[in-house]
């Protein structure tokens, strides 16, 4: 039995630390208009570059972001892909859901572990 429980602990660590690896950010498709500044977004250029980094201002036909601690200005025209960086709330609740259930069961196991090793047979 506590072979058991100690294989289904060991499984439960290892798959809870595999969720938990995984990003806490998502990445939604958004317009070349609606970005805002001061948000996250990663944005793809024409000439294929790839910049994910924050918006520091907007003008009529350009876009600058900010990128390795420079100011890069891109043309609104040639922006092909926008994608706005936002925070997961189910990585945040799983984050803190799968160690509280993994405590629980570590204290709840050690109970009735120590509960069987102190019964009277």
């Amino acid at each position: 039995m506590i072979r058991i429980q100690a294989q289904l602990f060991k499984s439960s660590v290892l798959l809870s630390s595999l969720f938990l690896l995984q990003s806490c950010y998502t990445y939604k498709l958004t317009a070349v208009e609606q970005i805002q500044v001061g948000k996250q977004y990663q944005i793809k250029v024409s000439d294929g570059r790839v910049i994910a980094n924050k918006c520091l201002a907007i003008t009529k036909d350009s876009v600058t972001f900010k990128a390795r601690n420079t100011r890069l200005d891109f043309l609104k025209s040639d922006i092909q892909q926008v994608k706005r960086k936002r925070n997961s709330p189910i990585t945040y609740i799983a984050g803190a859901a799968i160690p509280a259930a993994i405590i629980i069961g570590i204290v709840t196991n050690k109970e009735e572990s120590i509960y069987e090793q102190t019964r009277p047979r």
